[in-house]
């Protein structure tokens, strides 16, 4: 039992199993294709149409299935929040091995390749459709399995008061194979100390100690019950935040869904209402990191010559250094040095620390720079050393996230990404010394629903917005 625990400490057992869904998938998606190419071998209904070459046939299935496997992917079939085991599930797999057979038949159509049995084509629908839930099915077996032995469950503190805080925490307790949830106790007014422990739950203190309870119980969420105020959840939302403790609330009125609200099934409970979280998280992490190598080192390729001449100018125009070196806030708030060429005078964060138009602290050379966006690339060594994305919220100076996030709310959501050298705020043409509040609404509807599409059309929209830019000044 000891390995089991220590097992548990070490796992995030949400990616591994949104992992072993992609290699059921593989797995059963590619045996589909080729146990097809059996039975149409083996039951020989005569056919004008030869069979095609098992090697050229291993080619075509290794391709199809990374083609289905990215269908899946952009259906949200591997998203650890929304990977789902009822009839939604069910639909979303069918969907996507439908679409996937529509694209091969297309392709088929349109292209000069070789004949090619129907039949085969009519086998893998057919056994994909059987094939791959079974597979899911039964990684959802062996998660079952291990968190009934420890493995996989989550530590839940629940916040609230009345009969309804116990009805649920019963519930949670009753199907924690289904939810993945351990209550360790519930957070409420001293009254209810007495109901809370005879229903057979730890009474952990009253929500003023909130803070102290979190910081000593360290839950991997906290479910919030009894929501009376939009404010309260805020509250409560950045109180988790802060500590990287997943947030949940049930409301109790409908007025507190908001746009920025996510609908969670849990067991069949009423609906759980939860902040949305960043959509860039897993395998999509992972693809945004391979697509910030590559474009930035493309980009530092074609931007040579304007990154030597930048750099001669700026050195001899006034014989100070070409590089500006600056603290920024990036992902989970860690500090980092963040480049830009200079385009101000030397001492110019003596004078002020917010950049305003028509600024006197900016160079000749500066001016110039700062209008087409060149004092930016540097900022692509940020990108290549892993400190910033190609695109996302623009890192602010530590002092100014301070005071940001005291007075623009879910101001601290930003650092959950890595920052950008450009973002949907800046080509919206937020920038500069605009509103702060309007940036950080653009800077959270990036995060919540990112996408490397999305991605694309920020960086084309900031292409097009320095060529006209170029324009104008010609």
């Amino acid at each position: 039992m000891s390995f089991l625990k220590k097992l548990k400490t070490v796992l995030d057992t949400s990616a591994i199993f949104a992992t072993c869904f992609l290699i059921s998938d593989i797995i059963t998606i590619a045996g589909s294709f080729l146990l097809a190419y059996w039975l149409r071998a083996v039951i020989d209904i005569r056919s004008d149409v030869p069979l095609i070459e098992f090697e050229s046939y291993l080619l075509f299935v290794a391709i199809t299935t990374l083609a289905w496997i990215f269908i899946f992917w952009t259906t949200g079939l591997y998203r650890r929040e929304k990977i789902t085991y009822g009839a939604g599930g069910l639909y979303k797999i069918i969907g996507s091995i439908s679409f996937g057979i529509v694209l091969i038949v297309l392709y088929f159509f349109f292209s000069d390749a070789p004949p090619f049995s129907r039949l085969i084509i009519v086998y893998a629908f057919i056994l994909n459709i059987i094939l791959v839930p079974w597979g899911r099915f039964l990684v959802k077996m062996i998660r079952v399995i291990l968190r009934r032995r420890g493995i996989d469950t989550k530590k839940m503190i629940i916040v609230g008061n009345g009969a309804q805080t116990i009805k649920i925490a019963q519930k949670l307790s009753h199907s924690k194979t289904a939810s993945g949830f351990k209550i360790i106790g519930v957070v409420s007014e001293a009254k209810n100390k007495k109901i809370i422990i005879e229903n057979g739950f730890k009474f952990l203190g009253s929500l003023k100690n909130l803070k102290k309870i979190l910081d000593r119980r360290k839950p991997d969420t906290l479910l919030f019950t009894a929501p009376k105020r939009s404010s309260d959840i805020l509250n409560l939302a950045e109180i988790c935040h802060e500590r990287k403790i997943t947030f949940r609330f049930i409301p109790d009125i409908p007025r507190l869904i908001s746009h920025y609200s996510i609908i969670t099934n849990i067991s069949g409970m009423p609906p759980v209402f939860g902040i949305k979280s960043v959509a860039i998280s897993g395998w999509g992490r992972i693809a945004k990191r391979a697509a910030d190598i590559i474009v930035s080192l493309i980009a530092l390729i074609i931007t040579s010559p304007v990154l030597l001449i930048t750099a001669l100018v700026i050195k001899l125009d006034d014989f100070g250094p070409v590089f500006y070196k600056q603290k920024r806030v990036g992902r989970e708030g860690k500090i980092f040095e963040f480049y830009k060429f200079r385009s101000m005078r030397v001492d110019a964060d003596k004078i002020t620390d917010w950049t305003v138009e028509n600024d006197s602290r900016i160079t000749r050379i500066g001016k110039i720079i700062r209008g087409v966006g060149i004092d930016e690339l540097p900022q692509l060594i940020n990108v290549l050393k892993g400190k910033m994305s190609v695109v996302g919220p623009r890192p602010e100076e530590p002092q100014h996230v301070e005071k940001f996030s005291k007075k623009v709310p879910r101001y601290t959501y930003r650092h959950r990404v890595k920052g950008g050298i450009t973002g949907w705020a800046q080509v919206n043409g937020l920038r500069g010394d605009t509103s702060i509040e309007e940036r950080a609404k653009y800077d959270l509807y990036y995060i919540e629903n990112w996408s490397l599409i999305f991605d694309l059309k920020i960086i084309l929209l900031t292409i097009k917005t320095i060529l006209f830019t170029l324009g104008h000044t010609n």
